[in-house]
């Protein structure tokens, strides 16, 4: 069953625009093998578990069909970039729309409130994103995918880093997983980045620390260090070790993470749900600009009869209700 999620409001105007339930989970009617998506364009896997780039196919361009297997795809992958994007701030829209309802914000610019500005250049202070962090994790509903088109990049320098909540999961020791199986913990963000007229701005909800992925059924850490602020049933000495363990276990896990390198007029789109990502400021003073959307996602959830991503991949998955993806 799903954690118990609470909201402090400011404003009655807020309670009648706040969203109450989750919205349709994407890629739950996709063909297991992906054959619709593979058909159009070239792919290649940036590491076995984590990761595709994409080439020669049109995200603006793709059906139905391709955009359920992509959305299933992306919960697999955690993270796939398509390069040489011709994608106009409408079109990024969209395509976004295609995959869910987009999350308005606070921060918004052009012609939609779901766009969301990316740019750093020499009169920047600071770069959002430097640590470890899922987007928006602190709201009721998190956002299921990050849709992020790069207009302009560095010559060098400008990556962003993206870890594999799936395997940091899978990493850790049985006993470790029963610690953490079932806590919920809350988490909290003082200046709410949504619009105010769609949420409070003080927003306080209950998360499970492991989440079950509502199209894959695998287990993920969903701790995030910016926003989580303790374990509910514990002390506050008890949980600040468990989620200081649980940020350095995501922040030392070199071997469930990669590097992305982004090309000019690249889009990445990540299941914030699988992964946690940073963003790479060495590259002071060039400058690096886009615009993201993001999709919102579903009420996390702990399902103890869940799997895990490397138990999937292996087909030792038992619970046919968690194994619709891998049994080809």
């Amino acid at each position: 069953m799903a954690p118990t999620v609470t909201t402090t409001l400011i404003s009655s105007s807020v309670i009648n625009t706040l969203r109450t339930d989750s919205p349709p989970v994407t890629g739950l009617k996709a063909d297991p093998s992906f054959s619709r998506l593979f058909s159009t364009g070239t792919h290649k896997d940036l590491t076995p578990k984590l990761g595709t780039e994409f080439r020669n196919i049109q995200l603006s361009q793709l059906t139905d069909d391709q955009i359920e297997d992509l959305a299933a795809f992306i919960s697999t992958r955690g993270v796939v970039v398509f390069r040489d994007q011709n994608l106009s701030e409408k079109e990024q829209v969209a395509f976004g729309q295609r995959l869910g309802e987009l999350q308005e914000h606070v921060h918004s610019y052009g012609k939609h409130p779901a766009l969301i500005p990316i740019h750093v250049d020499k009169n920047s202070k600071l770069a959002a994103g430097e640590v470890w962090h899922s987007d928006m994790s602190e709201e009721p509903f998190p956002p299921a995918f990050s849709i992020l088109y790069m207009e302009k990049v560095p010559l060098s320098g400008g990556d962003t880093l993206y870890a594999n909540m799936y395997a940091a999961y899978d990493k850790l020791s049985p006993a470790m997983k029963e610690v953490f199986n079932g806590k919920t913990a809350i988490t909290r963000r003082k200046t709410s980045i949504l619009r105010p007229e769609k949420v409070a701005r003080d927003t306080v909800c209950s998360h499970p620390i492991v989440r079950t992925h509502p199209v894959t059924g695998w287990q993920i850490i969903f701790a995030n260090a910016p926003c989580t602020t303790h374990i509910e049933g514990m002390t506050e000495l008890e949980s600040k070790a468990l989620l200081d363990f649980l940020a350095q276990h995501i922040e030392k896990g070199s071997e469930f993470q990669i590097r992305l390198h982004w090309e000019a007029r690249s889009v990445a789109i990540w299941d914030n749900r699988a992964v946690q990502h940073q963003a790479v400021w060495d590259y002071w003073p060039h400058e690096r600009s886009g615009r993201r959307v993001v999709v919102i996602g579903n009420t996390p959830f702990y399902d103890p009869e869940g799997t895990t991503q490397s138990a999937a991949l292996q087909g030792d998955a038992v619970n046919p209700k968690w194994n619709r993806l891998f049994e080809h």
